[in-house]
């Protein structure tokens, strides 16, 4: 299977710059990008969309990545397993909203989402 985490085309960090997993099955979008940079000014995002086993295998790939915050879409449980790991993941908030006003859909029927 090899990495499931890839760099986001950055050549490799400097020391100084932030390293930001983004574990969820959707990469994030344009908007949750650019609310990343607000917060933490130049980084390095390192997004990872492969399928979890359990907050074990999630907090795994979070070392392998070297990374100082981590955003997590996972269920409550997992996120309540992490936080005990010592780990404290930001998590994305999307709006559920009409095909006009989406930044992405999910599901057959589709439903459309936009960034909180």
């Amino acid at each position: 299977m090899g990495n499931p985490v890839h760099n986001s085309g950055r050549v490799e960090c400097e020391k100084n710059i932030m390293i930001i997993a983004w574990i969820s099955r959707h990469p994030p979008t344009p908007r949750q990008r650019d609310e990343l940079t607000r917060l933490f000014g130049p980084h390095d995002l390192r997004t990872d969309t492969s399928p979890f086993a359990d907050a074990a295998d999630i907090a795994r790939r979070i070392r392998e990545t070297h990374a100082q915050e981590v955003v997590c879409v996972a269920p409550l449980s997992v996120l309540k397993k992490l936080l005990e790991f010592g780990i404290q993941p930001l998590t994305a908030e999307m709006l559920r909203t009409g095909p006009e006003d989406a930044e992405v859909s999910a599901g057959h029927p589709p439903r459309y989402y936009r960034g909180a």
